[in-house]
Parts: C-alpha cells; structure tokens; sequence
C-alpha cells in the first residue's frame, strides 16, 4: 500500500455513506456532435491545441440548425467564455438553463462571426453517441482485408486518487463541493506540485469541481506540458497550485489482424 495514503479515522468513516439525492434538472440541448479540432486546421487559424470545438453534424430541426450552425463550424466562445475543447463547451451547454438565448461567437471560412441561439430541453429518452472517424486504407488485391486502426489517444494525468463528498464531509472540511484526495501517487504532477492527501479539489482553472468526472472531463481536453491551475482547500483554508500535466505512465498496446487497437490503461 502507498505510503500516502489518507486513513480517514473511523468517525469519519460514517460521514462517507451514500446520500439519496433527487433528480437531476432537465440539461440544456443545442444539437450538435462536436470534435476536437484537427491540428493542421487549428495553425491554420492560428489556435491554441485546446482551443474551440468543430462541429462534424448538426442535428435536423434542433436550436442548432434553427439558429444557422454548420457543419464545419468553430465554437470558440459560449456566453462569452472562450471554449476549452469539445468536453469544456459540453459543460458549459449542460450547465445553461432550456430555452435560454445564448451568444456564440464562431470562426467559419476562417472568419469569426457571432450568432444568437435559444436552447431547448433534452429529452428524456434522447442518447448521444459520438464514434470515432475510422481509417479504412483499399489494396489493390481484393483477397487481402483492409487494414483497420483504432486509436484512442493517451491521456495525461494529474496522479491522484480521490473521493466524492456527501453533505456531511463538506461540513467536516470546510467546504460546498469538491472532491478529497485520498493519495498522491509517487513521481506524479500532483506530488511534484506538493499536493497531499487530505486536500479537497474545488477548482481547476477556474471551473468548479463536484465530482471526479469534471476533473477528467478537464483532462482530456489536456495535453502533455500543459499546466492546470488548481485551487484546493485544505485544513480549511485555500491554497492553490500550478500543475505541470504528464502523459500516463502506464499503457498496454494490443496488435490484431486486421485491426491495431490501442486502448490506454491506468489511473486519472
């Protein structure tokens, strides 16, 4: 076992029990399926790697299509906050109300260009399914299957191991939301930045964090060398720290004929 890991003492072990929550409000829906930006557009326009979200559709009779949104479309402001990636301008879309009227500022042709658009309510039974664009390279020889690859790109990581808070552990901590990190990993960015367990995460580069989910949410719109800004609270008072981002360490590749797929294992 890490040495780092945080013993919550056994009277506290009763303020970790699951709470019944109610049901969550309706999500705000604008009807788009979104990818990140490739790197040869993005220097194009003179991006930022993290910067905007493309839009691959738009969906039929949705705010999107209402409101004049194209496939091709660059997302670079929502509200008037610039878009951190496609997983930060789902966040921001989630966290608007259904039928509020939003301004987006968008680069289309290489141009920016502002457009207003009214939200609407997700349905119930609605599902997104984003898959990924495959590769299929044709040989001249018919008897030989083309060559498939999936690639899932490696993620960088923070290096901790953390623990949702229920109404009881934010009153012991002092705080509203967070997450408490449970571990420190060894030789990770966490460590390297001086973070210990016991901290609470309650915010990373200006986002609130609720639940482990923002903070991987943040992440993968991340790439190695890229710092983070995380505030964290800890015996009650702030604190906050710059994390210089790493790649995971641990990675397992698999080799299959017809298909090469590479799949990234490990912690966040």
């Amino acid at each position: 076992m890490n040495k780092k890991l945080f013993l919550i003492i056994p009277s506290l072990l009763l303020l970790c029990l699951p709470e019944v929550g109610a049901a969550k409000d309706e999500k705000a829906y604008l009807g788009v399926v979104l990818h990140k930006v490739p790197c040869e557009l993005r220097k194009e326009l003179n991006l930022k790697h993290y910067e905007g979200a493309i839009i691959d559709e738009v969906v039929e009779n949705s705010p999107a299509d209402d409101g004049g949104l194209v496939e091709g479309d660059i997302i670079i402001k929502f509200k008037g906050e610039k878009v951190r990636g496609v997983n930060h301008l789902s966040r921001l879309i989630r966290k608007s109300s259904p039928d509020e009227k939003v301004e987006m500022e968008i680069m289309r042709d290489g141009k920016k260009k502002k457009i207003k658009i009214k939200l609407d309510k997700r349905e119930k039974s609605e599902v997104e399914i984003s898959i990924p664009k495959i590769k299929i390279e044709e040989y001249e020889k018919k008897i030989r299957l083309p060559k498939i690859e999936i690639c899932i790109p490696k993620r960088v990581w923070l290096g901790v191991n953390v623990h949702p808070l229920n109404e009881n552990l934010t009153k012991y901590f002092g705080v509203k939301k967070g997450v408490l990190i449970l571990e420190v990993e060894d030789d990770s960015p966490a460590e390297h930045a001086k973070m210990k367990p016991g901290d609470v995460i309650i915010e990373i580069d200006g986002e609130k964090i609720e639940e482990e989910d923002n903070i991987i949410e943040i992440l993968d719109d991340k790439e190695e060398g890229d710092s983070v800004k995380i505030k964290v609270v800890r015996e009650k008072k702030e604190k906050k720290f710059e994390v210089k981002l790493e790649q995971k360490p641990s990675y397992k590749h698999w080799k299959w004929r017809p298909m090469n797929f590479i799949f990234p294992f490990g912690r966040v």
